[in-house]
């Protein structure tokens, strides 16, 4: 974690490493993606166990410095994950159903699997006719040279 002080006060920043390795086929792949948290979250992110699964928000920040493109992955809330279908069971300050919230070997993203996608529904042209001049519109009562003059 680096740390200072400007004029604004202290700040703080930390970057933080999500590594994990698919199985796309019959090959392996590594995947690491790097984030930058500041301030409240950078203190937060410290405290996280390496193996909990979080859930990061971020967005994407670009910089141009002589000619070459940098990317960071700036990460505005880091929180850890939590199923939805899971409630939090604790014995004395140690939580009881660890597994619930850690991700197992088992569970993997299949990249190679396409999405199915949603029909878009596209509402249907219904041509009508300009009061005024006649001309052909979409639907409506003027068309817009007859309705700003």
């Amino acid at each position: 974690m680096k740390t200072g002080t400007n004029e604004y006060g202290n700040w703080q920043l930390i970057e933080f490493f999500i590594k994990k390795s698919k199985k796309i086929g019959n090959k392996s792949k590594d995947l690491t993606i790097v984030f930058t948290a500041m301030g409240k979250q950078a203190s937060f992110v410290e405290t996280i166990p390496i193996g909990e699964r979080i859930v990061v928000h971020y967005y994407p920040k670009c910089t141009q410095n002589n000619n070459y493109w940098n990317t960071n992955l700036r990460a505005t809330e880091v929180e850890k994950h939590v199923k939805r279908n899971v409630i939090p069971i604790y014995l004395g300050d140690e939580l009881a159903n660890k597994e619930a919230y850690f991700m197992k070997d088992s569970e993997e993203f299949n990249f190679s699997k396409k999405e199915e996608e949603a029909p878009i529904k596209v509402p249907e042209f219904k041509p009508t006719q300009c009061s005024e001049c006649g001309c052909e519109t979409n639907g409506v009562s003027k068309c817009g040279i007859c309705e700003f003059q």
